[in-house]
């Protein structure tokens, strides 16, 4: 319950226990799934989301460009050269004796040598250009950036919602000796639905699917990069990664640590399970590759550019992943904040480098 958000003259309306007070921004478009949700709007007009993106949008037209400078530098020789071919052509033509045809000759000579379709196409073409990409979702910052593009040595994707399509299903349960799949699911899906991340969603799904009953947890905590802990029936409960193992100097049994090394060897991102320094068991989750990044990363070495991927999965889930799609180089185990400075790495030797996806 968002305690900040209930009106306080009528308290009596609202039974639930407040747990914890937080403040949360909603923005235009937010879904609530489950329950209702009291909201105070803080920001209107000029203040909210989308007019900040009309604003981007016209500070992207305003802002220069090499083109637009070169076109402007251009049009203003031309300006000087059309005023000295009209001087010259009414000097001509007036002294010739033609005093009628030496005025239309000069307006002749104006019209057509004056740059000013030179000088308004280019800011035209880039105002269209710019508010079309905005109506397709292409939000241009800066013009000039935009150039630069052409230059790339590098293109960096995000793993996950990126090059796959960020809705993972579980595909294998290993359960450790003493602890059943449906035990394990339970306890894993408690605390799993605080989370949104897709893999959370998938093991909640998976719970579901085999109708197991729902266990409420507490003390929910994410742990950005490495998984999310909890406390389900008085245990501390935490999901994560390999590099949770690592953490938490949790010992996987021989059967499970065979299973994990397969799933991994397939492209499976492995999430343990671990009780009060326990392991309970562990999970194969499998997120679908778009079939379009294969075509999209060879299109991109048709282009003469190397093609990189940052995630946050296992290094030998990542090598897999890679080697299906054509990726040249991967960083892997990255968290979320450490995002910046992996992308600075592969900008090392002055390379230029476009990321797409989560940065």
């Amino acid at each position: 319950m968002l305690q900040g958000l209930l009106p306080a003259e009528h308290p009596d309306i609202y039974h639930l226990p407040v747990v914890k007070e937080h403040r949360l921004g909603v923005i235009a478009g937010t879904v609530a799934s489950g329950g209702s949700l009291r909201v105070r709007v803080t920001a209107v007009g000029e203040q909210t989301a989308l007019s900040g993106i009309m604003r981007l949008v016209a500070a992207a037209q305003a802002s220069g460009s090499r083109t637009q400078a070169l076109a402007d530098r251009a049009a203003a020789i031309l300006f000087y050269v059309a005023v000295v071919s009209g001087a010259i052509t009414f000097i001509y033509w007036w002294f010739s004796g033609d005093k009628e045809h030496a005025l239309i000759r000069t307006a002749t000579v104006l019209i057509i040598a004056c740059p000013h379709a030179l000088g308004l196409a280019i800011p035209l073409v880039i105002a269209i250009s710019t508010s079309l990409g905005a109506q397709n979702g292409l939000l241009v910052k800066d013009r000039l950036a935009l150039e630069r593009a052409r230059n790339l040595d590098v293109v960096i994707f995000d793993k996950t919602g990126t090059l796959t399509r960020g809705s993972p299903a579980v595909s294998g349960v290993a359960a450790v000796a003493g602890t059943n799949e449906s035990d394990l699911l339970t306890h894993a899906a408690a605390v799993e639905a605080n989370s949104e991340h897709p893999l959370a969603k998938a093991i909640v799904a998976e719970a579901k699917r085999r109708n197991l009953p729902t266990v409420q947890a507490a003390d929910f905590e994410a742990l950005p990069g490495r998984g999310a802990q909890a406390r389900v029936n008085g245990k501390s409960i935490i999901i994560g990664g390999p590099r949770l193992l690592i953490e938490s100097k949790v010992v996987v049994p021989p059967e499970v640590e065979k299973l994990t090394t397969a799933w991994a060897s397939e492209g499976k991102t492995v999430l343990y399970v671990v009780a009060e320094t326990q392991l309970l068991g562990a999970f194969a989750v499998e997120d679908e590759i778009r079939p379009e990044s294969k075509e999209a990363v060879t299109e991109l070495h048709e282009l003469g550019l190397r093609v990189a991927m940052i995630t946050g999965d296992s290094k030998t889930v990542a090598d897999s992943v890679a080697r299906r799609i054509g990726i040249d180089e991967v960083a892997a185990e990255v968290l979320p904040a450490d995002k910046a400075s992996a992308v600075k790495r592969f900008q090392s030797g002055g390379k230029r480098v476009a990321m797409v996806g989560d940065a």
